[in-house]
């Protein structure tokens, strides 16, 4: 049988050899939730699967298996997103090469709608991981935008039948992993934990989303597009041209049509300083050019590259450059 987000009874009970007397129901104005439980191999442990509305649903699997446990599952329209604190799960197509899932992460897959995926549960494996699905409407709800307004990877609607799957993994952050914990420890046998459910599921959801589109990447930093790559550079170039003239960060993000945040982390992230750090080492670079290449006396130098006093000239430089101005002038 080939589970298809529509017929959770139906595939658990196949999968598991049970019947459909061990799936527990209970249903609320904001959802309904089937359980399955098992007390005894191929699974111990549950699966609770939560149908919030038709555009999002979510499932919870927490348990062991005793032996390679394989599902055939397609997606159809949905997008699915899994939050694992532990998963051991081989996914893949017919004469493709498996994809390893492993933990604690979490990722994003889209397959195309008629693809069907072989997914394994290895013998052994620890399972604790929530999955929500939702329909592309339901990230335009979340997000507010259009799909085409939305980053490329979100471009769900594509006729073409031979288009890959396409996978995206992240790190399972704290904030994530706290979430994620809370709703696999909560055993929901009330309308009002149904709710609470679906409220935690939004919630991590639209902070996967928020990651999607504004990426923060390994370094903590926001991950930056070909785009906004090219402001920095514009706001470099500026920098390098009137740096004498100490531009304000707002001036240079006014030029490079960045806002300050933007400008602030793009430009860390790009050069491995800050903007103040990056005109301060240029202004001691000219200060050394021009000890070095002329013959002006160190204390107008200081003054044009915006020292105000000499003992504060002499301690950057000499911090910088391990040397003081005189000694450097001396030796040139």
């Amino acid at each position: 049988m080939i589970f298809d987000w529509n017929n959770f009874s139906q595939s658990m009970c196949e999968v598991f050899g049970g019947d459909e007397e061990q799936i527990e129901a209970d249903h609320s104005p904001s959802g309904e939730v089937l359980h399955y439980k098992s007390s005894q191999p191929p699974f111990t442990g549950r699966f609770s699967y939560f149908k919030f509305a038709d555009t999002m649903r979510a499932m919870v699997v927490e348990g062991t298996s005793y032996r390679d446990l394989e599902f055939a599952i397609q997606d159809g329209d949905w997008v699915r997103f899994n939050f694992a604190l532990s998963i051991n799960v081989s996914m893949d197509h017919i004469q493709k090469t498996p994809v390893q899932l492993t933990s604690p992460s979490w990722r994003i897959i889209d397959h195309p709608a008629d693809k069907v995926t072989r997914e394994v549960l290895s013998k052994g494996s620890e399972a604790k991981w929530l999955t929500i699905i939702c329909k592309p409407e339901r990230i335009q709800t979340l997000t507010g935008r259009s799909i085409d307004d939305l980053p490329e990877f979100f471009r769900f609607v594509d006729a073409d039948p031979e288009r890959s799957s396409r996978y995206r993994d992240f790190v399972l952050r704290s904030r994530f992993a706290s979430i994620t914990t809370d709703i696999l420890r909560h055993e929901v046998d009330t309308p009002l934990q149904i709710a609470y459910m679906k409220s935690r599921c939004t919630q991590l959801l639209c902070l996967a989303l928020e990651d999607l589109i504004d990426p923060i990447d390994s370094d903590g930093l926001p991950a930056l597009s070909s785009a906004d790559m090219q402001r920095i550079m514009t706001a470099k170039h500026h920098i390098d041209e009137f740096f004498l003239d100490t531009p304000t960060v707002k001036d240079i993000a006014a030029v490079a049509g960045l806002n300050r945040n933007s400008l602030f982390y793009g430009f860390k992230k790009k050069f491995g300083v800050n903007v103040s750090e990056y005109i301060h080492t240029r202004k001691l670079e000219h200060a050394k050019m021009l000890i070095e290449h002329s013959d002006q006396n160190l204390l107008d130098i200081a003054e044009q590259t915006g020292f105000r006093h000499q003992s504060s000239f002499i301690t950057a430089f000499r911090k910088h450059f391990g040397v003081t101005p005189g000694k450097l002038r001396r030796k040139s």
